[in-house]
């Protein structure tokens, strides 16, 4: 993957992800979304809270595959806008994979939500939670 992208920043996690596909249509895919998150960061589907997975709000989603492909698309690029939903700046890739995975994409927006939540308190003066 390139650097070329300044609004579209791939995670370390993520750049490996998707430098683990061997297909190159599918990689292709994957360049064309970064292209369309890059130029519209609202792009993605915004996630929401289910009760069979954590609460993922405030990430979004892609389903990307290659062209010819038949059915649903095989995978799903998770990410999120900073600094918030209402005036993002950047989006954050934070994973790549296949759609049916899904604890490993719960575990990095845990993360993420934590340390921006983090973020905000310092900056308010508020302690840590």
């Amino acid at each position: 993957m390139t650097e070329a992208f300044s609004r579209a920043l791939l995670t370390t996690l993520a750049r490996s992800d998707i430098n683990a596909v061997a297909e190159i249509d599918v990689r292709t895919a994957v360049v064309n979304a970064l292209v369309e998150i890059e130029n519209h960061l609202e792009f993605g589907r915004l996630l929401e809270s289910r009760g069979y997975t954590e609460d993922l709000r405030g990430c979004r989603k892609v389903y990307v595959d290659r062209p010819d492909w038949q059915g649903k698309p095989r995978f799903r690029r998770v990410y999120w806008c900073s600094p918030d939903e209402r005036q993002p700046r950047t989006a954050r890739i934070l994973a790549f994979g296949p759609a049916s995975i899904v604890s490993g994409i719960q575990d990095r927006c845990r993360s993420l939500q934590r340390r921006s939540r983090n973020r905000r308190a310092v900056a308010s003066g508020e302690p840590k939670r």
